[in-house]
């Protein structure tokens, strides 16, 4: 072990350092929202945000409006809402939970290595990871009930083992295609922590399923008793993997590059942990080899859809793997010489690190952090019926644009009109408290499946305005856009350039 339990300074630095580090994530959510905007507050968050808003009026996913999500995405930011009401403050209250769970579990997950050390893993995440996504997602939600059963699955008592199937259940429920992966690396642990022979993890995977399966078939029944179980399968797993990935294949390359580097570091350090295995015992050794398959398994699950926020999953149990082995270096060495190299090693390792999550530490600098140039004459906040949004003025003050002049429009012009936001801009309705009559509350010419192009169009003809945010939308041409609105809507007006354009069937 790396230390005992002892409450020593080096402790108290810890949770002091902690305490900080919680505090500075808070302002960053609450005070000081990543500049990512354009994909994030308005767009996938939105998703969530408006998600959440339908499923409060009675609504259900794939049967009421259409969703390449799991059903279930929806609901515990719903269940925040219902409790706590639909202000925007709740839902980041939501997100810094999700960021504080996640440090939790890698604190509770690193502990048999690195005991408080396991801290430092989790500072990292919290300080430069998580803040370049910092918004409402079933990823982290996903990852949170993913990294909580893994923890159980390390205990050896029963009661531990059933409520590991549980939280495997909820993630199954919040995202099936990553979760499979997840259950294998979990029987595999299994496997691996038999204390008396193979049929003791026989006995364990039982208890693990007991667990689990009643979550699954308690989910199974409410699919079929509400009517939305062929529409769960053709929109989550049929569409989803036929269209959905088409429009990042461009980018698939360059984020090959960062996974192909987090899977090179991984199987270093699996390969240094056996090279020094004398130095451990057994039960390190298997829990150094339990977090290495969980962070495969979430590294093997993203292949097939290679963007930010999935990468960013994979990066938690890698950064407790890889800090493990620089501090075996920084034990073990003994000298000034050694000492230096062991720097050097290290040195090399993080900037490895840095380089294979480049994207990450970009946004977390560049959005979040506005370059480190001081936020003040930076930052630009406004007020949205659903609370105040904070973001960096000079890095995206096309979007503050873009917000202010629809808001203005909306007030005015538009007032009690029936509004469609075009293509992908959900957290509109959101914001300005609108409620879209159509079942899309988001469009992507690539990313809708050709059956639904005839009820887009049938569904539109019952709106008002459409307005139309091409930024909202960067991987279609917008005459890929145009062919998805009916041609008795016209262009009204054209404001900033092009980037607000108003659409209607009658004159304004």
């Amino acid at each position: 072990m790396i230390s005992n339990h002892r409450i020593t300074l080096k402790n108290s630095i810890c949770l002091v350092l902690i305490l900080i580090v919680l505090g500075w994530l808070a302002y960053l959510i609450f005070g000081f929202s990543s500049t990512s905007a354009k994909y994030g507050i308005f767009g996938d968050e939105g998703i969530f945000l408006t998600g959440a808003q339908r499923i409060l009026r009675g609504e259900l996913p794939h049967k009421d409006f259409y969703t390449l999500l799991p059903t279930a995405s929806y609901y515990p930011l719903a269940l925040f809402f219902r409790l706590f009401g639909d202000n925007y403050v709740v839902a980041q209250v939501f997100v810094f939970l999700n960021a504080v769970g996640i440090g939790g579990t890698m604190f509770w997950l690193g502990w048999r290595l690195l005991r408080w050390w396991s801290s430092v893993p989790a500072i990292i995440f919290l300080l430069f990871v998580f803040p370049a996504w910092p918004y409402v997602s079933h990823h982290w939600t996903f990852l949170l009930f993913a990294l909580l059963s893994t923890c159980c699955c390390l205990q050896k008592n029963t009661g531990w083992h059933v409520t590991a199937g549980v939280f495997s259940g909820l993630s199954f429920l919040l995202f099936p295609q990553k979760a499979l992966f997840t259950f294998f690396a979990h029987i595999l642990i299994f496997l691996l922590f038999r204390p008396h022979g193979l049929r003791s993890a026989v006995f364990t995977i039982c208890w693990y399923l007991a667990g689990l399966l009643p979550v699954m078939l308690i989910h199974s029944w409410w699919l079929f008793h509400t009517g939305v179980w062929t529409l769960y399968i053709q929109q989550v797993f049929i569409d989803s993997f036929k269209y959905y990935p088409n429009f990042v294949m461009q980018e698939i390359f360059f984020k090959f590059n960062n996974v192909a580097a987090l899977l090179t570091l991984g199987i270093v350090g699996f390969g240094l942990m056996f090279f020094f295995r004398r130095h451990y015992t057994p039960l390190v050794l298997k829990t150094y080899v339990a977090i290495f398959l969980v962070h495969m398994s979430l590294l093997v699950s993203i292949l097939y859809h290679l963007e930010l926020y999935h990468v960013l999953q994979v990066i938690p149990a890698a950064i407790i793997l890889i800090f493990f082995i620089i501090v075996f270096f920084a034990q073990r060495i003994r000298g000034i010489l050694h000492t230096y190299s062991s720097m050097a090693l290290a040195a090399f390792i993080i900037s490895a690190v840095i380089i294979s999550v480049s994207v990450p530490f970009t946004l977390a600098y560049e959005s979040s952090y506005g370059f480190g140039t001081g936020f003040t004459k930076n930052v630009t906040a406004f007020s949205t019926p659903r609370g105040k949004i904070v973001l960096n003025h000079r890095q995206t003050p096309y979007f503050i644009e873009e917000y202010e002049t629809v808001s203005s429009l909306v007030d005015t012009q538009l007032l009690g009109k029936s509004i469609f936001f075009f293509p992908y801009a959900p957290g509109y309705y959101y914001f300005l408290n609108l409620r879209n009559t159509t079942s899309f509350d988001f469009i992507g010419a690539e990313m809708i499946a050709h059956a639904y192009r005839e009820q887009i169009a049938q569904e539109l003809a019952h709106v008002d305005v459409i307005i139309l945010l091409p930024t909202s939308w960067g991987f279609d041409p917008q005459g890929a856009f145009m062919k998805l609105i009916p041609e008795n809507f016209s262009f009204r007006q054209e404001l900033l350039e092009g980037r607000v354009t108003v659409l209607s069937r009658n004159s304004l």
